[in-house]
């Protein structure tokens, strides 16, 4: 088990190089914030929906240093990494055979930092995060295999509070996509285009996302570009937004784990989906 820290998209850092040994990553389900209004003299009260608030992921692990020196370097190491004032991306990493054989870690035989070199797999889903709490390392005293002390770390999600894989741009193929995800997602809250280009001329054409339409009145013609975005709409970079209803889509969880993308004049368009991610409670 390990945690992959990312930055700026650029610095990447895994909690082992940290001499972390990681006994358990947490995370937990985002928290449901509900609006309820009660009228007098009514009983019960008036459900005016509900959204999610934060996801919390709490590590936990081992912190191993061969000598004091080496133990204060990377305690503040730990410190300069997930004090970090900015948002930063954390993802779990999981071996293919289980660590501990189902028993507590060490409670048979004694751990090794040795054990973090078998190799490990990136989950599907990374999150957007910040510290939540102080850091807490408490030390545990001194044995023949070096210095250790106990760390607890506590993230909560910034932005949006869901799992999220990373963006990627894919072709809509058979008037569907695949979307794997379990929470919503809009527009609005996780940006992404629905890019449309023009195979022949024409005039008037509708796009539709699952139960989701955005209607186009006007002209187009090859090679055209739209991109629409749900705040704004685009035809060849130029705002169409006078020429469109107000609309904006939404990628809703389904059974099948497919959703339909569609336009009304298949023939004359190739669509696309730009910046897409799959979103997960």
């Amino acid at each position: 088990m390990d945690l992959l820290i990312e930055k700026d998209g650029n610095e990447k850092r895994y909690a082992s190089e940290l001499k972390l040994f990681v006994k358990d990553i947490h995370v937990s389900n985002a928290t449901l914030e509900q609006t309820l209004t009660n009228v007098k003299g009514r009983a019960g009260s008036i459900d005016r929906g509900a959204t999610h608030g934060v996801k919390t992921v709490t590590l936990t692990g081992i912190l191993k240093a061969a000598s004091q020196l080496e133990y204060l370097h990377y305690r503040d190491l730990i410190y300069a990494t997930f004090s970090d004032d900015e948002a930063f991306y954390v993802t779990e990493f999981y071996n293919e055979k289980d660590m501990y054989e189902f028993e507590l870690p060490g409670e048979r035989q004694a751990f090794s930092l040795g054990n973090m070199g078998v190799p490990k797999f990136p989950y599907r889903q990374r999150y957007l995060v910040r510290l939540n709490n102080d850091i807490a390392i408490d030390f545990i005293g001194a044995s023949a295999d070096g210095l250790k002390a106990d760390v607890t770390i506590e993230l909560c999600t910034t932005e949006l509070p869901f799992g999220e894989t990373k963006p990627v741009n894919i072709l809509v193929k058979n008037n569907r996509i695949r979307y794997r995800g379990s929470a919503k997602c809009s527009q609005l809250e996780s940006p992404f285009t629905l890019k449309a280009t023009a195979l022949n001329n024409g005039t008037n054409a509708s796009f539709t996302i699952g139960d989701r339409t955005l209607v186009f009145t006007g002209t187009y013609k090859i090679n055209d570009v739209f991109e629409l975005n749900g705040v704004s709409n685009l035809q060849n970079s130029i705002s169409i937004n006078d020429k469109t209803n107000y609309q904006y889509f939404i990628f809703k969880p389904s059974v099948q784990k497919f959703i339909n993308v569609s336009c009304s004049k298949p023939n004359d368009f190739k669509l696309e989906i730009i910046n897409f991610k799959e979103l997960f409670l």
